[in-house]
């Protein structure tokens, strides 16, 4: 009677364990891995083992067998990879003085295979001194109203960790571009400008007549009253090339709407009182006429250009 234990036999196709005997008569044995195991090919692994006596080897007839047994192997997960950002770099734009709940989200993935390792727990913005924050799930907002005279432009870094508090291997590069909105203001006049309504001084006084609306910049016009620009300071005829600037908030006309409201004028001072060149403002449009080479009778050549705007219709 054989009451030892010799061989240990794995059932399964190319099972990368094998079964040794460690103390025949107690028949204890150790399964051990023939080569190296991988979690992220493979987590676990489901086989059948059967212990045979020592009565005769593998090939004989007079061994016998145990009972098949199943043996289940987990394969436990090393924190060997390092989290990688889904893109290369990240672009958003937003507009200026809003503050938002996302601005964007990036997006990390961790090739191992347990959850402990293979999912994100944190991000991190590695920039300093920058109005953003980042939470777990990787979306970044503005803390602050951004302006876009401040800064155009924000590069920030951003970094993630896996929830065994491994780094991504490299930073990945996040812009967020400012755009702006548009604001109702002055702009300065151009080198060569000619200011027509200036402040009144000594040598401006053709404006110190005029009525004044919410401040000393602002003068209203009522239909009744005008300002007239001495000699000299406006050109008699316009060149090619001209750019006329103005600021006008457009008020209900107090007669009909028929009428023309003159906004610049220059005409003759005699005679046909022809308008070499005006704007004004008539039936909902805003109007120009030019009249080039007005000085020469023969060759009279008006021109009127109309523009209908929402601004006009009041």
């Amino acid at each position: 009677m054989h009451c030892e234990i010799c061989a240990f036999k794995i059932h399964g196709q190319e099972m990368p364990f094998e079964a040794v005997v460690l103390n025949k008569t107690s028949g204890v044995g150790r399964i051990r891995a023939r080569s190296p195991i991988d979690c992220e090919l493979q987590k676990e692994y489901t086989f059948i083992i059967q212990a045979y006596d020592c009565g005769g080897g593998p090939s004989g007839t007079n061994w016998k067998k145990s009972h098949k047994a199943v043996v289940h192997i987990q394969v436990k997960d090393v924190n060997e990879f390092s989290p990688t950002f889904k893109e290369t770099a990240y672009k958003a734009t937003v507009t200026e003085g809003k503050i938002y709940d996302s601005v964007l989200q990036v997006e990390a993935m961790d090739e191992d295979c347990s959850p402990q390792y293979s999912q994100i727990c944190n991000y991190e913005i590695v920039t300093t001194d920058v109005p953003f924050a980042i939470d777990r799930n990787g979306n970044i907002r503005n803390t602050e109203k951004l302006s876009y005279d401040k800064q155009h432009q924000y590069e920030i870094m951003v970094t993630a960790f896996d929830c065994g508090q491994k780094r991504a291997t490299e930073d990945v590069l996040v812009q967020v571009e400012v755009k702006p909105v548009c604001k109702p203001g002055w702009q300065g006049a151009s080198s060569g400008a000619i200011d027509l309504l200036p402040t009144p001084s000594a040598a401006t006084n053709w404006t110190a007549g005029l009525l004044i609306d919410s401040n000393d910049m602002i003068f209203k016009f009522d239909g009744k009253q005008g300002a007239k620009i001495p000699d000299g300071i406006v050109p008699k005829n316009l060149t090619d090339q001209f750019t006329i600037t103005m600021w006008m908030k457009h008020g209900p006309s107090p007669g009909l709407r028929a009428e023309k409201e003159t906004i610049l004028c220059n005409s003759d001072k005699t005679e046909m009182n022809r308008h070499h060149y005006a704007l004004y403002v008539h039936n909902c449009r805003l109007v120009f006429l030019l009249r080039k080479d007005f000085d020469q009778a023969d060759t009279f050549r008006p021109a009127e250009f109309h523009w209908k705007l929402d601004q006009i219709l009041v």
